[in-house]
């Protein structure tokens, strides 16, 4: 391989993985001088690891040139302590959580990777663990975890990841975009969505609760719905500066995404209530933006209140900034299919709800997400009539009809919706008996609009997808693919 030119060893290289990478560099000063590095995406969070990482690619001649994407990991540590007798946990006031959910959650990873720690190193190096590596216990576990806990308010207090993001935004001359995310650590310690310098940096063995502040337990968040968002803001504190340092920056960021992974999650509705400093900042960044990915959480399971925050018009004025405009996308937090009625005043806030978005405003708009809306019928295709011409593709991710099967809507599709030029793709995925799973068409879909079968088939129980039709994906594992089966049905 030695012999091979430069150039092709370049190549080569191009195509391995960052770790791969790494091993082949170590080999001699020719394969290291050849196999470049790639960062095109670098991390930040309330974290000493990842800000020391950050400033040095920022300051790194070459490193720094490559950052096409700033990632803000949102997901912080919380406080774990032993409750004396007798006193009583208020959850809602209390950021404090009892000891015996740590172990929980401790005990909940392992049995996600056999069952014991080993197991567990296993998952995250792909090999046994060495004769003579010591496994951490539980009491190192709570220490470190601890330890990572009071770095992170240190660092909060102190204003040090603020800092670090006002300087990687004017560091980085690739940068791009700029996602925000509280899924670093999903969907288990095991397999981390985002692999950060921090979370490359623990031992192997390390076993903690992941941190999900967004999505926290569903009983906490349905009180935390009822809250102004002046005293709920502090669960999404990286929402808040983020927006903030984009709004006052003195370059243009074409992109802003925040990324959910289709989760029933997002940032709180509240924030749509008035005109707080988040709003208003929105709006600023909205004037830059050629891409903007929008999740929000809308709330309690029984009332959905935040799509009716979402029709109240303040979002609308926000996205009617972005004349620039080419991707789009919307997610909200409702579990589709757990609706079972509805009355109607919250038939109304669904019908409302699409008004948000100013598609006439939009001219350049190329590609649309739907995700985890309630709709009407008519309301739906009277939206997607007024779509500009450009539109290159539609995706509809766990939409509920509530007046109508996905069979018949394709139907309307067919005959309602025309199109200057070519159609656009549409996708349509629908949840699957696994969480984290989806049945995905686009080919389906589209032979269907040119004339093939309908790959749903109208039934009582709702939705069900023709047998043979569509990909059944996983949404935490991009290697997982399989058709969806002939024996299989999936209803929504």
């Amino acid at each position: 391989m030695l012999i091979l030119p430069a150039e092709l060893l370049c190549a080569i290289t191009s195509h391995l993985s960052n770790r791969d990478i790494k091993n082949v560099r170590l080999t001699n000063k020719r394969l290291r001088s050849s196999s470049i590095l790639r960062f095109d995406r670098a991390f930040l969070s309330p974290s000493y690891k990842n800000i020391e990482v950050l400033r040095a690619i920022a300051a790194h001649p070459e490193f720094g040139n490559q950052v096409k994407e700033l990632v803000y990991d949102d997901a912080r540590f919380v406080k774990y302590t032993i409750w004396r007798d007798g006193e009583v946990l208020h959850e809602l006031e209390d950021e404090r959580r009892p000891m015996n959910e740590f172990l929980s959650k401790c005990e909940e990873n392992l049995n996600q990777v056999g069952g014991d720690v080993a197991g567990l190193v296993r998952a995250r190096t792909g090999a046994d663990p060495k004769p003579d590596e010591v496994l951490m216990e539980f009491d190192d576990n709570v220490a470190l975890y601890q330890q990572l806990y009071e770095e992170q308010q240190e660092i909060i207090g102190q204003g040090l990841d603020i800092i670090a993001l006002r300087d990687a935004l004017l560091a980085f001359p690739a940068l791009k975009k700029v996602t925000l995310t509280s899924e670093a650590h999903q969907l288990g310690i095991h397999a981390p969505r985002y692999p950060t310098p921090l979370i490359r940096s623990f031992p192997p063995s390390f076993n903690y609760p992941a941190p999900w502040p967004w999505c926290g337990r569903f009983d906490d968040f349905n009180a935390i719905s009822l809250k102004p968002w002046v005293e709920a803001k502090n669960c999404w504190r990286g929402f808040s500066l983020v927006l903030k340092e984009l709004a006052h920056c003195e370059r243009r960021i074409p992109a802003f995404t925040i990324d959910v992974n289709w989760n029933h999650t997002g940032i709180a509705h509240q924030f749509l209530v008035g005109r707080p400093p988040e709003l208003v900042n929105l709006e600023k960044v909205c004037e830059n933006l050629e891409r903007l990915d929008l999740a929000i959480n809308i709330g309690r399971n029984d009332t959905f209140n935040g799509f009716r925050h979402l029709a109240s018009g303040p979002l609308r004025r926000a996205l009617s900034k972005a004349i620039r405009l080419r991707r789009f996308s919307l997610h909200t937090s409702a579990h589709a299919r757990e609706i079972k009625a509805f009355g109607d005043t919250m038939a109304d806030d669904f019908v409302n709800s699409l008004r948000c978005i100013p598609l006439e405003i939009w001219p350049n708009l190329s590609h649309l997400t739907l995700s985890h809306f309630l709709v009407l019928s008519e309301n739906l295709l009277g939206f997607l009539c007024q779509l500009p011409p450009g539109i290159t593709s539609l995706t509809f991710v766990d939409i509920k009809v509530l007046d109508m099967q996905w069979s018949e809507i394709l139907e309307q599709f067919k005959t309602r919706l025309h199109y200057e030029g070519k159609k656009p793709h549409i996708t349509i995925a629908q949840w699957q008996e696994a969480a984290s799973r989806k049945v995905w068409m686009r080919s389906e879909v589209a032979r269907f609009l040119d004339g093939g079968d309908n790959p749903f088939v109208i039934s009582p129980s709702g939705n069900e997808i023709r047998r043979g039709f569509g990909t059944v994906r996983d949404d935490f594992d991009e290697s997982f693919e399989e058709p969806w089966g002939l024996d299989k049905r999936m209803h929504m």
